[in-house]
């Protein structure tokens, strides 16, 4: 008898728990096709959405420790000191020209450049070096898309780069918290995820989350909506915004979009 009302206890929990994801999932799809069907016939909303720069001015006040993962050649790092003159930010790219074009941008002390990569644990792993850098993947390029412009890509270039938790990071550094984490990694966001854990359940370890979104399967074995989703909404996190839409240049099919996570302590 003990058995039985546990188990229906847990099925019970189960059940609670799938629609609460399910009805999450479908608003955050909705708000998907909603944004784009506006982007698409060129309406414009009348009550102007905040974008990631101005939530982030909104609630950081001091000196903000912004960790850039996925760096490519220094986008991310030229935006956030547009916005953050004296930030602090810890960058990671594990494409070594990429990372050389950074370096010669960027020598300054309140930018730390680190040539490897964040992952789920602390090993090395073979690369794929593309030849569009910023579509580089520890993940394979699903051989469908082999007409897109994502399969422009060096055959047999796959050298091995570091990785490291990003748990294990902070506390090497003695870093505390992370003011915004941005994350583009090119579908292997997850496991960067995986390799914070110890950040992500700290209270106020982390404060935001930027990262990528990929709705097609561009990468084998790369993570869906749903999943990110879930993750995050089981450490606390919840979606606050929406961001820019990347699609094909050939058919302009929509392959992803940036979402921005908060953590819920910040907006109780």
């Amino acid at each position: 008898m003990f058995n039985k009302n546990f188990d229906q206890k847990i099925r019970e929990k189960e059940r609670k728990l799938r629609k609460v994801t399910f009805f999450g999932y479908a608003y955050l799809i909705l708000t998907i096709i909603i944004k784009k069907l506006f982007s698409t016939f060129n309406i414009e909303i009348k009550k102007k959405q905040k974008n990631f720069d101005e939530i982030y001015l909104y609630f950081i006040k001091k000196t903000p420790y912004i960790f850039d993962v996925g760096a490519n050649t220094g986008q991310s790092i030229k935006r956030f000191r547009n916005i953050f003159p004296n930030c602090i930010i810890h960058s990671f790219e594990p494409v070594k020209e990429c990372f050389d074009s950074i370096k010669l941008k960027y020598n300054e002390k309140n930018i730390i450049l680190n040539n490897f990569a964040l992952g789920e644990s602390n090993k090395n792993r073979k690369f794929n070096h593309n030849t569009l850098t910023y579509t580089s993947s520890f993940l394979n390029i699903n051989n469908k898309n082999k007409n897109s412009f994502l399969y422009e890509k060096e055959k047999n270039n796959k050298p091995k780069v570091k990785i490291e938790k990003l748990d294990h990071y902070v506390k090497q550094n003695n870093i505390k918290n992370i003011d915004i984490l941005k994350i583009d990694t090119q579908g292997y966001e997850i496991k960067v995820l995986q390799g914070a854990m110890h950040l992500l359940k700290k209270r106020g370890g982390i404060k935001f989350i930027e990262l990528e979104v990929t709705i097609q399967d561009i990468y084998i074995k790369s993570p869906n909506l749903f999943e990110i989703d879930f993750i995050m909404h089981k450490n606390n996190f919840i979606l606050y915004q929406l961001g820019e839409f990347s699609s094909e240049n050939i058919n302009n099919k929509l392959t992803g979009f940036d979402a921005l996570y908060i953590n819920s302590l910040l907006v109780k």
